[in-house]
């Protein structure tokens, strides 16, 4: 059970602390300023739409920073390369990894680098409470995508993972 507000806790820090605790919930720098102007939040439900109002107001390149913070799908000895402060939550998200045959981990390692040829980017899906089955699968499934189509999954799938996170800053996970 959350000990106060997400919108409380956020409204009690200053501008840097605020960076440095949203820059755990989305990579990029744009989304992470600009939610901070959005401030202060009467509330969480204010807070939530205004980060989804900020992400949708990014650019390509600004939501392509975010996707890169990821670790790859699968590939958890990535994630001291990527922000050491979300390490614990990647993990927990990508739980699903941990029971996965080594068919999997290799399908899934195979698939990643398919579709970062194609894409240029790595997959993003919100992976909590996924198992490593449902991942290939859906990374199998998006991967004969267009490039617009897939962009704007990946997208909505980034925000999610956002919002997720944005939940988790006043827990002690």
């Amino acid at each position: 059970m959350r000990s106060r507000l997400i919108s409380d806790f956020l409204n009690s820090l200053t501008k840097d602390e605020s960076f440095i605790e949203l820059k755990k919930c989305c990579g990029s720098m744009a989304w992470v300023a600009k939610l901070i102007d959005q401030g202060p939040f009467q509330n969480d439900d204010e807070l939530k739409n205004a980060a989804r109002y900020c992400w949708e107001e990014l650019d390509r390149a600004q939501q392509l920073e975010a996707f890169a913070a990821h670790p790859r799908i699968g590939n958890l000895a990535s994630l001291p390369e990527k922000l050491s402060n979300t390490k614990k939550w990647a993990s927990g998200e990508q739980k699903g990894i941990a029971d996965a045959t080594e068919e999997e981990i290799s399908g899934l390692a195979r698939q990643n680098d398919n579709y970062f040829r194609k894409f240029g980017y790595i997959f993003i899906v919100c992976a909590s409470g996924l198992t490593a089955t449902q991942m290939l699968d859906m990374l199998n499934e998006r991967l004969p995508n267009d490039a617009d189509t897939e962009f704007r999954i990946a997208s909505d799938e980034q925000l999610k993972i956002t919002l997720l996170r944005l939940g988790k800053l006043t827990h002690n996970e």
